[in-house]
C-alpha cells in the first residue's frame, strides 16, 4: 500500500468488477481491489458460503502518481462508467479522509469482509468487531432469522447502506446480587 501514491474509485457496470481489477493490473496502472462480503446461501436445508460484491459497481485502485493519459487509459477500460471525483473541491479523483480510510481498509483486509461478531444483549443485537466498528457504522435493521444486519456508513459521497452477515455470540453472563 506504501508503494502507491495515490488511490482512485472506479464506478464501472456491476458484476464486472473482477474484470477491471485484470485490466487496471494488466495494463500496468496499479493494483486494483474491489470489497466482497460474506454471503450465506441456501440451497435447499443447507447454508453455503460465498463472497458477492460488497459495493457493487466499486473498483479503488492503488497507483503511482498517474498523467493524464494513464488517468484517460484508465476511464477507457472496458465497462468503467467513469472515474469517482469529488464535486465539492478541485475535481480530484484521488480518494482522501474517510473514503481513503476505507479503501484502505479494505485493502489491509484483502478485499474480503467476513461476518460480523454480534453480542445478545437482551432484547436487542450489538455488533462488536469488523468493518461496523472500524467505521462507526449505525445498524439500521436486523433480520435476525437470516442473521443479517443493515448498516449505515458514511462513505464514496454519502450514506451507503449495506447488508451484512453476522454471527451471534454468546450474551455474557449478568451480574448476580
Amino acid at each position: 500500500m506504501e508503494d502507491y501514491a495515490e488511490v482512485r474509485c472506479l464506478f464501472c457496470l456491476t458484476m464486472h468488477e473482477e474484470a477491471i481489477v485484470r485490466a487496471v493490473e494488466d495494463k500496468g496502472l496499479g493494483r486494483a481491489i474491489y470489497p466482497r462480503k460474506h454471503k450465506r446461501l441456501r440451497h435447499g436445508m443447507q447454508w453455503e458460503d460465498a463472497y458477492t460484491p460488497l459495493l457493487p459497481g466499486y473498483v479503488f485502485v492503488y497507483s503511482p502518481a498517474l498523467d493524464s493519459a494513464a488517468q484517460s487509459t484508465l476511464a477507457g477500460i472496458q465497462s468503467v462508467i467513469r472515474l469517482l471525483r469529488y464535486e465539492n473541491r478541485d475535481g480530484s479523483a484521488i480518494l482522501s479522509g474517510a473514503d481513503r480510510q476505507f479503501a484502505d481498509w479494505v485493502w489491509l483486509h484483502g478485499g474480503l469482509i467476513g461476518v460480523l461478531k454480534a453480542i445478545k444483549l437482551g432484547d436487542h443485537v450489538e455488533i462488536v468487531d469488523g468493518l461496523f466498528k472500524a467505521f462507526h457504522g449505525r445498524v439500521v435493521q436486523m433480520d435476525r432469522r437470516k442473521q443479517l444486519a443493515r448498516i449505515e456508513l458514511d462513505i464514496l459521497g454519502g450514506a451507503k447502506y449495506l447488508w451484512l452477515s453476522y454471527d451471534c455470540l454468546k450474551e455474557p453472563e449478568r451480574e448476580t446480587e
